[in-house]
């Protein structure tokens, strides 16, 4: 699931406040842990920088595994993949993550991989995929 995607599902009704972030966020938790509970591989590629919810998915989302693909505010302000930081300096958007709002990194991930140019994709890839061991060797 991919946030932009969700959003767009859910009609666009929600925006990037530290408010609406935290509600989408609670949204795709409990839609991962429905399509888990169905027997689905879930892959949720969203900003999910509240404690809170990380610790709910970690508790009740059955082989939970968090991933922080780790990028400095600099170069997600450089990248500016969806225009958000464009628009926050033209004063058009707020609740901007490393602008206006402050990033809760994750407290214990699975795995962290830098994603700047220190570790390829391919690279962050095989990582990723190596926690398929784990998953194995965890199951509930």
């Amino acid at each position: 699931m991919d946030g932009d995607t969700m959003r767009h599902i859910l009609g666009h009704v929600h925006g990037y406040s530290q408010d609406d972030r935290l509600y989408l966020a609670s949204v795709y938790g409990r839609l991962a842990h429905e399509m888990v509970n169905q027997g689905l591989d879930v892959v949720c590629a969203t900003i999910s920088m509240f404690h809170g919810i990380q610790k709910w998915n970690r508790d009740n989302i059955r082989n939970y595994r968090e991933i922080y693909l780790k990028v400095p505010v600099k170069e997600l302000i450089k990248r500016d993949n969806n225009g958000l930081y464009s628009r926050s300096r033209a004063g058009i958007e707020s609740g901007i993550i490393g602008i206006d709002i402050v990033p809760h990194e994750p407290v214990n991930p699975d795995l962290v991989v830098d994603c700047y140019g220190q570790v390829s994709p391919e690279e962050a890839a095989r990582r990723i995929m190596s926690l398929e061991d784990i998953h194995g060797a965890n199951q509930s």
